[in-house]
């Protein structure tokens, strides 16, 4: 009697049945196990990017809205200061306050004209692109010829406004591929204004009172490189994310082949 010990012939599939009758006692999702954490992976990772570009667009384009607000109360305070404090006191000492002031020998500017000067000022300074306007369904006379038609924006920021003067109308649209913010709120009749409207010999409307809407008070800029520190910190936790991200995915990858192929091997 031998005792010897038959070994299998590799060539006699000895081998391929039991390969293929571990993978036939494998489960579907266990065979591609790999493939679909990958798969897995992949989809969270494309979801997980896009919400943070989301969000990214999200604080700037509320950072932007925060600074084109504060801008345009910096505006109206200072009118509002320049009309109490500056041309009610001139004007009982009979200096002249007029929009042609620069061909007046020591006239002053009215507080309108002023403050469109002052925003055109800071627009060259700042090189923001930033834009101001202040548009009226009465402008004065000399103003009528510089008076462009209102586009889609400004007619629905009056409607808009119209039914609530204290919330601002606001709108980031494209503009030769940048995306601009145009911001615009309700420009109100103050007690420091009324008198003068109403008394002016070519005023439009005689009959404003305190509270009446105006017209409408607009800054738009672009917010192509836009940035501040908030957004700056969001890239810096996005790239530690992202570090992160792809340790984590390399590691259950990693897990993976090494629990299939320990599975496979009994």
């Amino acid at each position: 009697m031998s005792n010897e010990t038959t070994r299998p012939d590799p060539d006699d599939g000895t081998f391929d049945s039991k390969k293929n009758s571990i993978d036939t006692k494998l489960p579907f999702w266990f065979k591609y196990f790999r493939l679909l954490s990958f798969a897995i992976l992949a989809v969270l990772g494309f979801l997980f990017f896009r919400n943070l570009l989301t969000i990214e667009s999200k604080i700037t384009d509320a950072a932007a809205i925060n600074i084109a607000n504060n801008y345009l109360q910096t505006i109206e305070s200072f009118r509002t200061l320049y009309a109490s404090k500056v041309v009610e006191t001139v004007k009982n000492q009979g200096v002249e306050v007029t929009h042609d002031y620069h061909q007046k020998k020591g006239a002053i500017p009215l507080p309108a004209t002023f403050s469109r000067e002052l925003a055109m000022h800071i627009s060259k300074k700042t090189n923001y692109g930033i834009e101001f306007r202040l548009y009226s369904m009465y402008p004065f006379p000399w103003r009528i010829k510089d008076y462009k038609p209102l586009d889609n924006f400004e007619r629905d920021a009056f409607t808009a406004i119209k039914e609530n003067k204290k919330k601002p109308f606001y709108l980031i649209e494209d503009q030769n591929g940048k995306r601009v913010l145009r911001y615009a709120k309700a420009d109100i009749m103050l007690a420091a204004c009324v008198s003068c409207h109403n008394r002016h010999p070519q005023t439009p409307k005689s009959d404003w009172k305190v509270g009446d809407l105006r017209g409408i008070l607009e800054v738009s800029f672009p917010l192509t490189g836009f940035e501040n520190e908030e957004v700056e910190a969001l890239h810096v936790t996005q790239y530690i994310l992202i570090f992160f991200f792809f340790c984590l995915a390399g590691g259950f990858l990693a897990m993976s082949y090494v629990i299939e192929n320990y599975v496979k091997s009994k």
